[in-house]
């Protein structure tokens, strides 16, 4: 679960925290709201339902009480006496014999309804009676004041007759048996004669005046008199819809838990006929309580099976107990609430919708700064991490390069060493030629001297020619050998130019290298510029150097043909000379002349040759030091590359460390560990 949590997005946990909040919100409100609503509803109900049975019942209190009241007053009416009286003996003059059922509508009592008939009617009428019957004292029914019901009633004999089982029957005994003039009451019951349920108020009739021709004093008992109550009324007493709604109804029930008035909700099934003939309880536990003589509320399932809110309380007429029963289904009861809660709900969806739009983007704009400053931490750390590695990168190439100088430096120094020797010996080769040329300065003053010898004797002058062609050859020797010494530094040279180049390049290389090391490579591109100066001061000393032993070679070479031209001329032509030795005396002194000019500037360039090589053997003096200045920097520079490679692995820990920020940043925001 925290898991799923963890790599949910910073937004996203925001609108799931704001989206619970919300729902928790609503449903306390809404579950308040309706708590608080079904109770007053139910209260409200409660009421309406109690109001509804006190109601019904002071209703049936007031309809019955009247039924009593006009029983009462009926017993002492002395037009019921004479209905009593009238209708007995128009029976007697009938002939017909009591004691059993009889069919007595015949032409005495058409008379008597033309006579009574309009008082009979206006006498229910006054009482609001469903029927009055009058009993004669053997149980004989001789009188009923509502004609459609006389088939069921007139002439059916209580005692022996169909109705000798029945309510009405206990009620006429019960009413005849007393001592006093008492009501008593039949209860509602069904019976199988007419087929409906009935209910009889009974009453003992006393005369109330002397009748001598039917032999009755007053007081004497003279018959019962019977007033049906209107079970319509009854029923529409207790199935008034007023206040009931769809679902609510009010029902009577007796003691035996049967049905005295009709349900409203299913009354095919449910009504007083069906349940009293049929034998079906009502048997809930509100109807319990209240033939228990208990009142009040309850939500129970009623005979029909619905959940209901009940209100129950106890009812007794005369000496018969009932309960009151006036019920409502929960479903319609709190209907409006559902309703309410469905609408609160839809509501609740929306305004929920609406609040996590609004929370959608107000989440954008307060995490769009942090989201920059994530993308901006993670373009830092990473651009900070790629320049850390470079910086790495080129410290590591800076020390390698710095130990790459400091042994090519060795190697320079060694060969300067090497090429400082080789100037050495070059300029004692110069001092030798110097030294030679200087012989042969003397052989040449000499010459000339012989020369003038010469020309005292041409044998000496053939002899001195042997010992002077001698001289030169050895001469010419020693000039081979000068021209070997000038080249070999002539491929010294080449040497040095090598090193120039290769400390051009190392010069370049550290220069760039310094560039790119910034701030910390500035001295070291000082050192790199200097370098390079003393390598381009040597480099042009070195074509110097070059030009004067090409030179230096070219006139040694030329004076080399020249005086193997002259000895191969001496040696060819001695002979044939020697007679005109006089003569070639004189070219003999020019040629000395000449050959001591050459040797003077064979000298003089022997001089410049030893200048150069003296400049050649300071400058290399001076690359030494530098190389070991340059080696002492390099040293200095593998140390500063050491210690930036230190850094730099510092400072690409420290974008490691900004990096994972970064991603803990983006693991928050985004709710991943996507790499930064």
């Amino acid at each position: 679960m925290f898991g799923i949590a963890k790599k949910l997005s910073l937004k996203l946990k925001l609108m799931i925290f704001i989206g619970l909040l919300l729902l928790i919100s609503i449903g306390i409100v809404s579950t308040v709201s309706f708590t608080k609503s079904k109770q007053a509803l139910e209260e409200l109900n409660k009421n309406q339902l109690n109001s509804k049975a006190i109601s019904i019942k002071d209703s049936m209190e007031g309809y019955l009480s009247r039924s009593k009241s006009f029983t009462e007053n009926l017993s002492r009416n002395r037009l019921v006496e004479g209905l009593l009286i009238a209708y007995e003996s128009s029976f007697f003059g009938s002939n017909f014999d009591p004691g059993k059922d009889l069919k007595i509508d015949n032409q005495f009592y058409e008379k008597l309804e033309k006579t009574y008939g309009e008082r009979k009617k206006k006498l229910l009428e006054e009482y609001d009676l469903k029927d009055l019957l009058l009993v004669s004292l053997d149980a004989q029914i001789i009188f009923t004041a509502n004609n459609s019901q006389k088939e069921f009633y007139l002439g059916r004999n209580l005692e022996n007759g169909v109705f000798k089982d029945s309510s009405l029957a206990a009620c006429y005994k019960n009413a005849l048996s007393s001592e006093k003039v008492v009501l008593f009451f039949s209860g509602f019951n069904y019976s199988d004669v007419t087929k409906s349920v009935n209910g009889f108020i009974c009453g003992k009739k006393k005369a109330e005046f002397t009748n001598a021709d039917e032999g009755i004093d007053k007081g004497d008992d003279i018959g019962v008199i019977i007033t049906k109550i209107d079970i319509g009324a009854v029923n529409s007493i207790l199935t008034s819809r007023i206040g009931m709604g769809k679902t609510g109804q009010s029902y009577l029930i007796g003691s035996d838990k049967l049905l005295r008035s009709d349900f409203y909700i299913e009354q095919a099934k449910f009504n007083a006929i069906n349940s009293l003939s049929n034998i079906m309880p009502i048997d809930t536990i509100f109807t319990n309580l209240a033939l228990e003589g208990k009142e009040g509320n309850m939500f129970a399932k009623n005979s029909i099976g619905y959940e209901v809110l009940a209100s129950y309380r106890p009812f007794s007429y005369m000496d018969k107990s009932y309960a009151i029963i006036t019920e409502k289904s929960y479903d319609e009861i709190f209907e409006s609430v559902q309703n309410t809660l469905l609408f609160t709900i839809v509501l609740s969806a929306i305004s929920f919708l609406i609040i996590m739009l609004l929370t959608n983007f107000v989440t954008k704009i307060i995490l769009k700064p942090v989201e920059v400053a994530r993308d901006t931490l993670s373009n830092v750390s990473g651009n900070l991490k790629t320049n850390a590695e470079s910086l790495q990168s080129f410290s590591n190439s800076l020390r390698e390069g710095a130990e790459n100088t400091s042994s090519s430096i060795h190697e320079t120094v060694s060969t300067m060493n090497e090429l400082s020797e080789m100037v050495n010996k070059t300029l004692d080769n110069v001092k030798q030629a110097s030294m030679r040329s200087n012989d042969v300065v003397e052989s040449v003053n000499k010459g000339k001297s012989e020369t003038d010898e010469m020309q005292v004797s041409v044998n000496d002058i053939s002899k001195n020619s042997e010992e002077m062609i001698g001289t030169i050859t050895n001469m010419n020797t020693s000039m081979n050998n000068f021209k070997e010494v000038i080249l070999n530094i002539s491929e010294k040279t080449n040497v040095i130019h090598d090193i120039v180049s290769q400390t051009k390049l190392l010069s370049f290389n550290a220069s760039v290298e310094a560039a790119r090391a910034g701030e910390l490579g500035k001295g070291f591109a000082v050192v790199a510029e200097e370098v390079g100066n003393l390598a381009s001061a040597s480099g042009t000393a070195a074509e110097e150097i070059g030009k004067l032993i090409s030179t230096s070679v070219e006139n040694v070479e030329k004076m080399i043909n020249e005086v193997t031209n002259k000895v191969a001329y001496v040696k060819v032509e001695t002979k044939t000379k020697i007679d005109n030795g006089l003569t070639k005396a004189k070219s003999c002194e020019d040629s000395l002349s000449l050959i001591n000019t050459h040797i003077d500037g064979m000298g003089n360039t022997i001089s410049e040759i030893s200048v150069a090589s003296n400049e050649q053997a300071n400058g290399i003096t001076e690359v030494s030091a530098s190389m070991s200045a340059l080696s002492k920097t390099a040293q200095e520079t593998t140390k500063v590359a050491s210690n930036t490679l230190k850094y730099s692995g510092e400072i690409l820990e420290k974008s490691e460390e900004l990096i994972q920020v970064s991603k803990n940043l983006d693991q928050l925001l985004s709710g991943s560990s996507s790499g930064v």
